[in-house]
């Protein structure tokens, strides 16, 4: 039997894996800024006016 060579399917997949996780992690940080803004009563006041 021959030896396959997989590397650069796993690197494929391990980058895509790295996207993802960065994606996950900015949309993340978004959403805990926009949180934060709904907290923030400077921002409530804005929002009102």
């Amino acid at each position: 039997m021959a030896s396959r060579d997989f590397s650069p399917i796993r690197q494929f997949l391990q980058r895509g894996r790295r996207d993802i996780l960065t994606a996950h992690l900015g949309a993340r940080r978004e959403i805990c800024a926009l949180h934060g803004q709904e907290r923030d009563p400077e921002y409530e006041e804005a929002a009102q006016a």
